[in-house]
């Protein structure tokens, strides 16, 4: 029997033209097609760390042999399996090892002809022995039916039809997603349960102009003293991608951010947007916190790096003369339009409750420095925020009520206001 995921091959010569004899490989060990019986919400997914293995229980994929990495398989009910062969090659089925109380098809498996791999058995999924697997493979047969009980895993296949191929999620789209078998877990960028830190704060990401992509995200408190993990205490770190996010390096922290944490100058300084300005530089704007609470301390700064993110200079502020009561706040508002920086702010050091006034801000030297344009025509209730620029050229900014109004039905409460930025006569335009 060969190891799992290695063929044998034998050649074979063709006729090509004439009088030209060239030797090609042939496979023994082609992958199989199969057509799904029986269950309408069968689905073909990657084999990868997360995924959900059955369609009627929660069950996440725990660990694998490398010889299985990126292999699709079926998900299916957990206790039934039922397929036809409609081009014969390789499967590959999974199933419990033979100990009591295991659910186990290995019986099965071996009265039809399938054959156990030199695999080691693995933990399928959770951490008990019982949930450990064994693997089993058949050259199947076109025209060949099966049906297995509780439970089995089935992949190794070319396709499986009549059940949704979620590993073609993308196909014919202009873009690219990552797992492409949506919906799915995701690939995970940060583990925080593993050192008991929550992630509240803020997550900002960009583009650098070289093609790598900077991630930004909080690393912050749990238990009574941080709100439980909903507070604001901690320091910002930030990953890099150069290969469009498939695979991030290790968590470098914000110096300034760790700095300002370790220290006793303030509770916390988070990085609250980084965006790439026309010329190439990244601009990230730093929050600064009072306390756990969400109270601003004094106004926010901003770093520049000319590096792609590699080296960063700062603190710059946004105006020498503006205090916390002017600007204190920003979330998702820090764009680029027309070779120019926005970010819009709010003023007011207080917490999550409202605060003013809102105003949009613009850099047109690349982040070099800032100016005031326009004051937004909002009440001081309103917290989220979202801007952008439209196809036409209109600055947009969306905001929510930061406190319901129960008056309304619910679906109208959600609908965000939203205003055109219109230029302050008062202001220069520089």
């Amino acid at each position: 029997m060969c190891k799992l995921g290695m063929y044998t091959t034998r050649m074979c010569s063709v006729l090509v033209a004439v009088g030209t004899v060239v030797s090609c490989p042939t496979y023994a060990a082609d992958r199989a097609v199969i057509k799904v019986r029986g269950d309408s919400k069968a689905e073909v997914m990657w084999f990868r760390s997360g995924a959900v293995l059955f369609t009627d229980r929660g069950f996440r994929l725990t660990d694998f042999p490398a010889a299985l990495a990126e292999e699709k398989f079926l998900r299916s009910s957990i206790d039934a399996t039922e397929f036809d062969v409609v081009r014969g090659g390789r499967l590959i089925v999974l199933t419990h090892q033979l100990i009591l109380g295991a659910a186990s098809q290995a019986e099965t498996l071996e009265k039809q002809g399938f054959v156990r791999t030199k695999e080691d058995r693995f933990q399928l999924f959770e951490t008990r022995e019982i949930d450990q697997v064994l693997v089993y493979e058949k050259q199947t047969t076109f025209g060949e039916s099966y049906r297995f009980g509780k439970w089995v895993v089935v992949l190794g296949f070319e396709d499986a039809r009549s059940a949704r191929n979620r590993t073609r999620a993308t196909e014919g789209k202009p873009f690219f997603v990552y797992p492409a078998d949506t919906p799915n877990t995701g690939v995970l960028f940060v583990d925080r349960q593993t050192e008991d830190h929550s992630g509240h704060g803020h997550n900002s990401i960009a583009e650098c102009r070289n093609g790598d992509i900077i991630a930004f995200y909080s690393v912050t408190g749990t238990g009574a003293d941080n709100w439980n993990g909903h507070g604001s205490a901690g320091w910002s770190e930030y990953r890099r991608s150069t290969d469009g996010g498939l695979t991030w390096s290790t968590p470098s922290p914000f110096e300034y951010s760790k700095r300002m944490w370790e220290g006793t100058e303030m509770c916390s300084a988070l990085v609250y947007s980084v965006v790439t300005t026309p010329n190439g530089t990244l601009v990230a704007t730093v929050i600064h916190y009072a306390n756990e609470k969400w109270e601003k301390q004094r106004a926010p700064a901003y770093f520049l790096s000319k590096d792609q993110g590699q080296t960063w200079q700062g603190p710059r502020a946004f105006d020498e003369s503006a205090t916390v009561q002017d600007i204190a706040y920003t979330m998702d508002t820090s764009f680029v339009h027309a070779g120019e920086i926005f970010i819009v702010f709010r003023g007011g050091g207080s917490n999550m409750t409202p605060g003013g006034p809102q105003t949009l801000w613009v850099s047109s030297d690349n982040g070099e420095s800032f100016r005031q344009r326009s004051v937004l025509p909002f009440d001081d209730a309103t917290y989220y925020w979202a801007a952008g620029a439209l196809d036409h050229g209109e600055i947009i900014v969306y905001t929510y009520d930061a406190q319901p109004q129960r008056a309304l039905p619910l679906g109208r409460q959600t609908v965000p206001r939203r205003r055109e930025a219109r230029p302050d006569p008062t202001l220069p335009r520089a």
